[in-house]
C-alpha cells in the first residue's frame, strides 16, 4: 500500500506566484499539498474528481530492480488516501491515464512491456470499481510497440484511446475504440514516412472525436516535431484535413472543446520559444479545425513544459507544466490561469530545492483546480497532489 506523508514533516517549502513562500499548516483542508510515495521513484501521472474525493494515477518502482508497475490511488476530499491497487509484474509497466466512468467506476490506460526485450509493448487496461475492486483487465497489442496516452468514455459507454503504434522503426498515430467490457472495435493508424504520435482525444457531440499530437511527416518531411490536429467521425475514418500549427519544434500535449461550440483551446511546449528554450504554447483551433485563429507563449528565460490545461466555468484557461526559469533554475511546477482569449491572468510556481514537475490538472467542484506531479524529498521521487482555489493560491 501507499503511503501519505503526514503535512507536518513535509521537508519542501513552496513557493507562489513571485516567490512569495507559503508554509503549509496541518489544519488546512480545502488547500493542500499531499505526497505520496515510498523510498523509491513514485510519478503522479494523472488525477480526477470524484462524487467524495479525488482519483489519482500513477508510476511506481516499488521494489528494487523489480521494474516499475502501474498504481491507483483513491483519496477523500483532503487528499488522504482511502485505498490502492497496483498492477504488475516484474517487467516494466507505465501508468498513461484514467477516467471516472458514468457509473461510478474508474477505467485506467496503461503501458505494460510483454518480455524482457524493451522493444515488445502492449497497451493494458483495467475496470476498477469505486470501492477499489478489481473487475476486469485487458491488453491490446496489434504490431511489436504500442504505448498509451489517454482514455476517455464514450458516449454509448465504451472507451476511445490514443497513443502511438510503432514497427519497423516508424511510429504512428494508433486509435482504438473498445467496448464497454475493453474488447477493441476497431483500431486506425494516422501517419507519415517519418514519427507521428497522439498524446490527446476528445469525443464531440457528433460522436467524431479530435485527435492533437506531434509530426515529422507533415506538412512537409521535417526532423522537427509540428503540432497535428485531426478530427475524424464516429468510425475513426478523417473527416476534415488535418492542421498543422506550423510551429517548427512544437509538440502537442492537451485539447478541450470550449463550451460556446465555437473551437478548440490545446496546450504543449515549443522547442524553440522566444528565449530559444521551450516555452509553454496556448492555442485557439476553430470548431471545424480548419484554421489556427491565435496562439500565445509564456515563459522565462530557461525550458517551460506545458502539459496540460482546463476551462474554467466563466471560460478562462488554466495550463499546468513545468518551468526551470525561475527559483534558480531547479525545476518546478508551473501554473498558468489566462482569459478566454489567453491573455495572462496570473502564474504560479510550486517547488523547493528539489526537481518537481507538473503533470495534469483537473477542476474541481469549488471552481479550484486539483493538480498532480511528483515531487523530489531527499533524494525520492514522490507523487505530489496539489488543491489550489481559481488562482492557483494555496491559501
Amino acid at each position: 500500500m501507499k503511503r501519505i506523508l503526514p503535512l507536518i514533516i513535509l521537508t519542501i517549502i513552496f513557493f507562489v506566484s513571485a516567490c512569495n513562500k507559503t508554509n503549509l499548516k496541518p489544519e488546512q483542508k480545502d488547500f493542500f499539498i499531499k505526497l505520496f510515495g515510498s523510498s523509491s521513484l513514485d510519478y503522479g501521472v494523472d488525477v480526477k474528481q470524484t462524487d467524495d474525493g479525488y482519483i489519482l494515477l500513477s508510476t511506481t518502482t516499488t521494489i528494487a530492480d523489480q521494474g516499475t508497475d502501474i498504481v491507483l490511488i483513491k483519496t477523500n476530499e483532503y487528499g488522504n488516501e482511502q485505498w490502492s491497487i497496483t498492477y504488475g509484474d516484474t517487467l516494466n509497466d507505465y501508468a498513461n491515464s484514467v477516467v471516472v466512468n458514468a457509473d461510478g467506476s474508474y477505467t485506467l490506460l496503461g503501458t505494460k512491456t510483454v518480455d524482457n526485450n524493451s522493444m515488445y509493448e502492449d497497451l493494458f487496461i483495467a475496470k476498477v470499481s469505486n470501492n477499489g475492486d478489481k473487475q476486469w483487465e485487458k491488453q491490446i497489442s496489434i504490431t511489436n510497440k504500442q504505448s498509451g496516452k489517454c482514455i476517455k468514455q464514450t458516449s454509448d459507454g465504451g472507451y476511445i484511446i490514443v497513443g502511438s503504434t510503432t514497427a519497423n522503426n516508424n511510429t504512428d498515430v494508433y486509435l482504438i475504440r473498445t467496448d464497454q467490457t475493453g474488447d477493441t472495435l476497431w483500431t486506425k493508424n494516422f501517419g507519415g514516412i517519418y514519427d507521428d504520435i497522439a498524446n490527446d482525444v476528445l469525443q464531440k457531440s457528433d460522436d467524431g472525436f479530435v485527435i492533437i499530437g506531434s509530426t515529422k511527416s507533415f506538412p512537409t518531411l521535417s526532423q522537427n516535431n509540428n503540432v497535428i490536429v485531426i478530427e475524424t467521425n464516429a468510425n475513426g475514418i478523417i473527416s476534415n484535413a488535418p492542421q498543422y500549427s506550423q510551429l517548427q519544434g512544437a509538440e502537442g500535449q492537451n485539447i478541450k472543446a470550449l463550451p460556446d461550440g465555437s473551437g478548440y483551446m490545446l496546450t504543449g511546449t515549443i522547442l524553440n520559444g522566444k528565449n530559444g528554450k521551450r516555452d509553454v504554447f496556448l492555442a485557439k483551433i476553430s470548431s471545424n479545425i480548419s484554421n489556427f485563429e491565435w496562439k500565445k507563449e509564456f515563459g522565462g528565460s530557461a525550458d517551460d513544459i506545458g502539459n496540460a490545461l482546463q476551462i474554467t466555468n466563466d471560460n478562462e484557461i488554466a495550463i499546468i507544466g513545468t518551468t526551470q526559469s525561475y527559483n534558480d533554475g531547479s525545476k518546478d511546477m508551473y501554473f498558468i490561469k489566462t482569459d478566454n482569449s489567453g491573455n495572462e491572468i496570473i502564474t504560479q510556481t510550486f517547488g523547493g530545492v528539489g526537481i518537481e514537475e507538473g503533470n495534469n490538472i483537473f477542476n474541481t467542484s469549488n471552481d479550484g483546480f486539483i493538480i498532480i506531479g511528483s515531487s523530489e524529498v531527499e533524494g525520492n521521487k514522490m507523487i505530489c497532489l496539489v488543491k489550489t482555489d481559481e488562482l492557483g493560491n494555496l491559501n
